[in-house]
């Protein structure tokens, strides 16, 4: 009964996890530039350096994008490609989560820690987005965990530790760069100037250390071909995407945020469970566990740790936390003995079930709107293009606009200027075209009268449209 239970509980969560994202599309939150990565390794062959939409250089290092195009290679299909790499992290961390729940306060440990991970706002839209978010917290979280075990078990750690480590930490650096050090160093630090005497400190340090600079090796590899191939590299990832995320002020490259910026993110988007966190954590018997369990030590600097040190960096975005979440799921988990203390047991299933037909019911309705408002219009319009210049045996173009996406829906791999459009259309190279309701003025000006056979309203936006047309015979 135990065993259909929990086989039940990974199926609904994995359940939500892949309606959440549907109707499928990549209109928002760089989901385009993501894709993108693969779809130009398929297409052209750019299997060591890739490009956003608009032809920039392409901002993370490509190991999800190898993962997708692998996986359409299989599949062929994009949507599986795209958006299986989030879920099969979110199903490893799950697992992970599982086993250390398991390991900590038994049935109720395992079923806390993973609801804890599963059920808030972040996780349950992370799961199947065309992001490198989920990949990211899996590969953190497993580097964290295997510190973690060797801590619960009080093991010594071995070689073979490090070599995992040094693997977990290069497929991170190969996912978005050193950005790990964030969640993983500050909790070490204060884990070994806190935690007991003992003979893993440093072994844990040492392999740390050496995983750390390894890992490192093939993302500078990557980052040296990569500036000597495009000297724009430079300029457009080092300087502006890495370091402009310290810059402030006047300077300041991105959009900063407060130091407490996360705080009621993480609050009102992984309630209840965040509130549990606190609360756990103010009570006495906690403190007293500090002292007495290393491996609980370890997961509350882990946490405290990374929220600490990703809240000083200026720049902030709200998913960009999220690799803390599985840490304080398994916390959470560690201290469910002392809010056994306050509350009851009944108490916590009881809100728990709240919680999952909460986050359930929520996901049900945004799913509904989501088909209500035709959210995958332009997934559609760009399938229908291609349909029907196939079956006329059209070429075609896309002009530049504001999706990114709409180049992939058909079947593009790069936009075309507004002026080599109109010269192409009017000589008759170039049969049909995909315009903007902001270009069509300026692309009838230069062409003459055109034949809109094609006609999308942007699904968020009604005075932006989308056109497929071309010269009127």
């Amino acid at each position: 009964m135990k065993t259909w239970l929990a086989i039940l509980w990974f199926a609904l969560i994995i359940g939500v996890w892949v309606v959440r994202g549907l109707p499928w599309n990549l209109d928002e939150y760089d989901q385009a530039k993501q894709a993108y990565t693969s779809y130009e390794m398929i297409g052209s062959d750019a299997w060591w350096y890739q490009h956003t939409p608009r032809q920039d250089s392409a901002t993370k290092p490509p190991l999800v994008g190898w993962i997708s195009a692998a996986l359409y290679k299989m599949s062929g299909n994009w949507d599986i490609a795209w958006r299986l790499p989030s879920l099969l992290a979110a199903i490893g961390t799950l697992i992970l989560l599982w086993q250390g729940g398991m390991k900590v306060t038994g049935i109720g440990g395992a079923y806390l820690a993973t609801a804890a991970f599963s059920w808030n706002l972040l996780a349950i839209r992370l799961a199947t987005m065309v992001r490198t978010d989920m990949v990211l917290a899996f590969f953190i979280f497993a580097s964290g965990w295997l510190i973690w075990r060797r801590l619960q078990q009080n093991e010594k750690w071995m070689l073979g530790d490090t070599i995992w480590l040094t693997l977990l930490l290069a497929a991170a650096t190969m996912t978005k760069g050193p950005i790990y050090h964030a969640f993983l160093l500050p909790g070490l630090v204060a884990w070994l100037f806190f935690a007991e005497p003992q003979e893993n400190k440093s072994r844990i340090a040492v392999g740390y250390f050496i995983a750390s600079v390894v890992s490192l090796l093939p993302f500078l590899f990557w980052t040296w071909m990569r500036m000597q191939q495009d000297p724009s590299f430079y300029n457009q990832v080092v300087v502006k995407e890495f370091l402009g995320r310290f810059t402030v002020g006047a300077k300041a490259i991105h959009n900063n945020q407060t130091w407490y910026f996360y705080l009621p993110h993480l609050l009102t988007k992984a309630a209840p469970w965040s509130l549990l966190f606190i609360a756990a954590l103010c009570l006495k018997t906690t403190r007293l566990q500090w002292k007495k369990n290393s491996a609980t030590l370890w997961l509350i600097a882990w946490t405290l740790g990374g929220v600490i040190a990703m809240s000083l960096v200026p720049s902030k975005r709200v998913d960009r936390i999220f690799p803390v979440f599985p840490a304080a799921a398994l916390t959470l988990a560690a201290l469910l003995p002392v809010l056994l203390q306050k509350l009851s047991s009944r108490l916590l299933v009881t809100l728990g079930a709240l919680t999952v037909l909460g986050y359930g019911s929520y996901t049900i309705l945004v799913v509904r709107q989501g088909y209500h408002s035709e959210l995958d219009r332009l997934v559609k319009f760009g399938s229908s293009v291609q349909q029907l210049c196939a079956v006329n045996h059209w070429n075609y173009a896309i002009v530049e606009g504001r999706d990114e996406g709409l180049l992939m829906y058909a079947h593009k791999m790069t936009f075309s200027e507004m002026k080599a459009t109109a010269t192409q259309l009017k000589s008759g190279s170039l049969k049909a075209a995909v315009v903007d309701s902001t270009d069509l003025k300026r692309l009838t000006e230069k062409t003459g009268e055109l034949q809109s056979l094609l006609e999308i309203q942007h699904p968020t936006d009604r005075d932006y449209s989308y056109h497929l047309v071309r010269l009127r015979p």
